[in-house]
């Protein structure tokens, strides 16, 4: 947990003004650690930083609810990019991976990031893959701090943008 911690709390405080944010936490349910999605702040940051270092593991793991709740999308056009940040030790990652490939709307990438000596890779990969996002394992202080800058770099702005395809092959 302190891991996941770490890594949350860098990627919040990379957030950059304009940028909006949420965070759940799920263990048994899910829980709101944020009114929603709220607009980045000196505020709202350290609320947040005050939510999570509270965050104390209670068992179980009811990743699909917390799955559904962040795919949720506020409007149709909305750019969103949720982090999933895992130990992963569920028995049910084609559920969850299933779900995200199922749920991930346009405009809406899963990045998953497993924490821990041997966290599920069959579960980070497949979120990852299925997300249209970034798998990142992170197993110690050094490499949450480098997974932290790493998924920043590919949550803060798209690549490409108005990218048209043509041609006699394309069907869609």
């Amino acid at each position: 947990l302190s891991l996941a911690k770490r890594v949350v709390g860098e990627l919040l405080r990379g957030l950059e003004p304009g940028d909006r944010f949420e965070l759940l936490a799920f263990a048994m349910g899910v829980e709101k650690l944020t009114d929603g999605l709220v607009a980045l702040g000196e505020e709202s940051l350290e609320a947040a930083l005050r939510a999570l270092g509270r965050l104390q593991a209670n068992g179980g793991t009811e990743m699909l609810y917390a799955v559904d709740e962040a795919l949720r999308s506020l409007r149709e056009d909305a750019q969103r990019q949720v982090v999933l940040v895992t130990d992963g030790y569920i028995g049910f990652e084609a559920g969850v991976v299933g779900r995200i490939g199922r749920g991930t709307q346009q405009g809406v990438r899963v990045h998953a990031v497993g924490i821990g000596a041997a966290p599920n890779r069959t579960l980070v990969a497949g979120a990852a893959r299925a997300g249209r996002g970034v798998e990142l394992i992170v197993s110690d202080e050094a490499t949450a701090d480098a997974a932290a800058k790493r998924l920043g770099a590919a949550t803060a702005r798209p690549v490409l943008t108005d990218l048209a395809i043509t041609g006699t092959a394309v069907m869609e």
